[in-house]
């Protein structure tokens, strides 16, 4: 008998609290809680350049920030570019631009890696950020904007 009260109320308790989907939100850090949009990688390869992670028809391309007409508010486009002291090591950089008004932040990370950066552009403008810093030229990113 106890173990039939115990699994309704473990039913119950399922229905009642809402569950949100771990890829969705960010567990740790000082952004904890918040919802992320869908993953768009890209890369300095002509293979690798702004794909969605997930199916363009999907709910959750609706939650990437968009302008007036539909079109997504921001580009990514990656960099690498030598050091001055030594041209066997490159600047991982994404280059921000924002078309909206609103401020944009994102969470960058290297592709299929938990090294991540937050990063954020203002409303019209073009900002240069640094991903990192690699013995190679080529590199892959993943990032997801911050839904508020």
């Amino acid at each position: 008998m106890r173990s039939l009260i115990d699994g309704a109320l473990v039913a119950a308790v399922a229905i009642i609290v809402p569950t949100v989907a771990p890829a969705q939100t960010t567990s740790t850090g000082l952004f904890a809680g918040q919802r992320l949009s869908v993953e768009v990688t890209g890369g300095t390869t002509e293979v690798a350049r702004d794909r969605f992670a997930a199916a363009a028809g999907t709910a959750l391309t609706a939650s990437l920030h968009s302008g007036p007409t539909g079109k997504k508010c921001l580009t990514v486009a990656p960099q690498a570019k030598s050091q001055k002291i030594n041209p066997a090591i490159y600047d991982h950089i994404l280059s921000l631009e924002n078309t909206c008004a609103q401020t944009i932040r994102i969470r960058a990370c290297y592709f299929n890696t938990t090294r991540c950066t937050i990063m954020s552009v203002g409303g019209y403008r073009r900002e240069l950020h640094n991903l990192g810093i690699f013995p190679s030229k080529d590199f892959r990113y993943a990032y997801r904007e911050f839904v508020d």
